[in-house]
């Protein structure tokens, strides 16, 4: 599917250049001259890479913001025993040092002691990386799925009725329904994050995972679960939506949903979401090593893939400090 920049994304270019005229008709003191060498180069830089973006990144076929976050999460070191709350605190930097040590073990691992592959070997590379990671994420979330029951079963008497079932979902929609008229829309959306971003410094939003549930647990998750084609969403129709989801968990029809049909509704929703990614991600592997065979000639160095993944962070690094990091401008 071709990528194109989103209007948002124009806005945002055009934007950078109102702002660099306005500077440049004022008096400047030889510091805020200095400034706005530096601001023209990142403009420059960011603008270069933005249009870049349409090869480097066309098969994922995301926004550049999601994109960045997605990559800082798969370069930057492992936390072992795993900390989400510090994890958190660093989700989005990236240092060149960590970039330069992730990158070394990758292409070890991709090529395996050889200095190139051909265009399908790289791409079951890829691919076989992504299966690998699939199963991690589908492992983790399968383990936490009583703990999730736990938490909706309020009263603790082992089953989750209709009523505790969309009390739960009520508190996602009231999150996500920032002016609580009941309905929740675009308007909802940009008000929802700006809140977020002006009162928490933890606020990660578009890091994704290889395998997308659609977890009500996040806003992006949210919106594609149950606001179809960009349609407003009620509260009528999303408590419509959730009680057929717990008709379909309810397989034997007693009325509640105990933690066995729990699991395995989940297990068939996470199965499904998995075989949707992994047929993307054969497409998106196949377009990747096109795009990394920078001279087209059917074979995959591993200097070219170090060279592909250099050239990504160079241009997520908008400031051009060795670092991914808050301080990069990047449009979301």
């Amino acid at each position: 599917m071709p990528f194109s920049l989103s209007p948002k994304m124009k806005q945002y270019g055009q934007s950078a250049f109102c702002t660099g005229a306005i500077l440049m008709v004022a008096t400047l003191t030889k510091a805020h001259q200095s400034d706005l060498v530096e601001d023209k180069a990142i403009a420059k830089h960011r603008a270069s890479f933005e249009s870049d973006y349409n090869v480097l990144l066309q098969p994922l076929n995301e926004p550049v913001y999601d994109a960045r976050l997605r990559f800082i999460r798969s370069y930057q070191p492992k936390m072992e025993p795993f900390d989400w709350k510090e994890w958190n605190k660093q989700a989005d930097n990236l240092t060149e040092a960590e970039l330069k040590a992730a990158l070394a073990l990758e292409v070890d691992s991709i090529f395996a002691g050889k200095s190139t592959l051909s265009e399908d070997d790289y791409a079951d590379q890829i691919l076989a990386a992504f299966e690998k990671e699939a199963d991690r994420v589908v492992a983790m979330n399968v383990k936490q799925t009583p703990v999730r029951f736990g938490v909706i079963d309020y009263d603790q008497d082992g089953f989750i009725n209709l009523g505790e079932f969309q009390e739960i979902g009520l508190k996602s929609f009231d999150t996500y329904d920032a002016n609580h008229d009941g309905i929740i829309n675009s308007g909802d959306e940009a008000l929802y994050k700006a809140d977020k971003e002006a009162t928490s410094k933890e606020y990660r939003e578009g890091i994704k995972s290889v395998v997308n549930l659609g977890s009500e647990h996040s806003l992006t998750g949210f919106v594609q679960r149950y606001m179809k084609k960009g349609k407003p969403l009620t509260q009528g129709t999303y408590l419509l939506e959730r009680e057929k989801h717990f008709q379909r968990a309810d397989a034997n029809e007693d009325g509640v949903i105990d933690v066995d049909e729990y699991v395995s509704e989940f297990n068939v929703r996470l199965e499904a979401a998995r075989e949707h990614s992994q047929e993307d991600f054969e497409d998106y592997s196949q377009d990747l090593a096109s795009v990394v065979d920078s001279n087209n000639d059917g074979d995959i160095r591993a200097s070219e893939h170090a060279a592909y993944v250099t050239r990504l962070f160079k241009g997520f690094d908008t400031n051009q400090d060795g670092a991914l990091n808050k301080d990069d401008a990047i449009a979301k």
